[in-house]
């Protein structure tokens, strides 16, 4: 591997503004690394330098994991114009054409220098966070993926703003993939050292090393299970032969996850199950009331959306001495929505209502729960109901309360109203000021895991025209391990799939 500056043919004596940082790397492959910081068009610019070294060292590909304005600050100097040329120390910049993706782009570019065109591939990964981690490593596998079945010659300049933690992530997947093709075996420790030789902080924390190894499976393994809304009953039936052998699999996947905080004696009261508890990275945590810590604590865990991070909650059924807390989670987590999954006949002393009985309002310490209005539907009631605190705070949330699954059955008898609920739910987009939504069922498990892995598979078919069942139940694992008890379980996301094409088509080749 080398680890040589990035110099450029005389920069040393034409100019001082050349430290531009760039670290070659590579593992004897076709292609050649470059790990390069943002260039900058404060104080000193260096976004002609960049192009300069785009072309001399024949760079073929360009990943930019940064956007040019995080945060409402300046992060990366605006080094192509997209609709416009950019000209800079003699340099020509054209972007020829674009070419949209789920949280990236890819775009076609020409550099112009004394009459002489130099072409490159720019992918811009426009989902990544500054000093954090996606919420999901699926389009980040599909566009290292893209690139490697892409691209065979040149070199690759990866960049975020300072080129050290997302851009050592990046090119420790595309690492990886060269290291497994050449010595057909990965030594993931080994890759890490390799690019700490090269740069020091080049991938800076566990999470950027962790979200590394999941692109890289992605990578290898994503497009293997991923099915086209277009031929979605015919391959099911083939997935369905495997099932058990993808179901297994993702079982047998290790977690990470440590559970020190929920596992102190004082909060062992508040869960229905010592097994079941959240973990402590996806904790939920209520406001402090008289001091005390176990005022804060709720076993209730936090969820990641297809393309946003925390749009859901898992939660237990409270118990008689947490239901004012469940109330608590639903107001000072803003939730608009809530989805009671079981139902609990002949366990009501177990599993307290949640909701007012007909013409009586709940009275739950300083809050009083008010049923505005209530619809039914053919397998789940919607209720709009009203939450007021004693000094006046009013919200407003949406209840669906499933009626065909009771609990201690480990799925539903059909898909469809978790097929409903879901349509209903997405009908609403998803903004940063949205609360998430609260998903309710008897252990926190088995009905919370289903019912967001349906709507994931739902959502994702109506925005991608493909599902991923295994994907979508590894993604959800890693907040709640027990997700998804049995092969059945796995199976009905399929079910749901094909119920939810089946409803649209009715719908759009029903007479009007």
């Amino acid at each position: 591997m080398l680890a040589n500056p990035c110099l450029m043919e005389n920069v040393q004596k034409t100019r001082k503004r050349i430290a531009i940082a760039i670290t070659f790397l590579g593992f004897g492959g076709v292609l050649k690394y470059i790990a390069s910081q943002g260039p900058k068009d404060a104080n000193v610019n260096t976004i002609g330098d960049f192009w300069r070294m785009i072309r001399e060292q024949h760079i073929s590909v360009i990943v930019m994991v940064a956007n040019f304005v995080e945060g409402g600050k300046r992060k990366v100097g605006q080094y192509i114009n997209f609709g416009e040329s950019l000209e800079v120390d003699g340099y020509v910049v054209e972007v020829i054409k674009t070419d949209q993706h789920s949280h990236y782009n890819v775009s076609l570019v020409q550099v112009w220098k004394n009459g002489v065109a130099h072409t490159v591939t720019h992918y811009h990964y426009t989902s990544w966070p500054d000093h954090d981690v996606p919420s999901e490593a699926h389009s980040l596998g599909t566009m290292i993926r893209q690139i490697i079945q892409t691209h065979s010659e040149g070199g690759v300049v990866a960049h975020c703003s300072a080129g050290i933690g997302r851009t050592g992530t990046v090119l420790m997947v595309m690492l990886l993939h060269e290291m497994l093709m050449i010595h057909d075996s990965i030594d993931p420790l080994e890759v890490l050292k390799h690019l700490r030789e090269c740069r020091a902080r080049l991938v800076e924390n566990v999470a950027q090393y962790n979200l590394a190894l999941q692109i890289f499976d992605e990578v290898l393994f994503g497009a293997k299970t991923v099915i086209s809304s277009f031929s979605l009953q015919d391959q099911t039936k083939e997935f369905l032969k495997s099932s058990s052998a993808l179901y297994q699999k993702a079982k047998a996947l290790p977690s990470g996850l440590t559970f020190r905080g929920a596992s102190q004696r004082e909060f062992y009261p508040q869960n229905r199950n010592h097994s079941i508890l959240p973990a402590d990275t996806q904790r939920i945590f209520l406001e402090m009331e008289n001091g005390k810590m176990l005022s804060q604590y709720i076993n209730a865990v936090r969820l990641n959306g297809l393309d946003h991070p925390n749009t859901m909650v898992a939660t237990e059924h409270p118990l008689p001495s947490t239901l004012a807390k469940f109330w608590r989670l639903v107001v000072e987590k803003k939730c608009p929505n809530v989805v009671l999954i079981n139902t609990y006949e002949g366990y009501e002393k177990e599993f307290p209502e949640v909701l007012p009985r007909k013409d009586a309002d709940l009275i739950l310490g300083t809050y009083t729960i008010h049923t505005l209005h209530a619809a039914q539907y053919n397998s789940f009631v919607i209720y709009s109901i009203e939450i007021i605190s004693q000094n006046q705070v009013h919200h407003t949330v949406t209840v669906y309360q499933i009626t065909s699954w009771p609990y201690g059955s480990e799925v539903p008898p059909s898909p469809d109203a978790l097929v409903g609920v879901s349509e209903l739910l997405l009908q609403t987009p998803y903004t940063p000021e949205t609360g998430p939504l609260v998903l309710c069922c008897g252990d926190g498990v088995t009905g919370c895991g289903l019912m967001a892995g349906v709507l994931l598979t739902i959502e994702k078919l109506q925005k991608y025209n493909e599902i991923d069942v295994y994907r979508t139940v590894v993604y959800l694992q890693r907040a709640r391990p027990q997700f998804f008890v049995s092969q059945a379980q796995f199976e009905l996301l399929y079910s749901a799939a094909v119920t939810f094409l089946q409803d649209y088509d009715t719908y759009v080749n029903c007479p009007r």
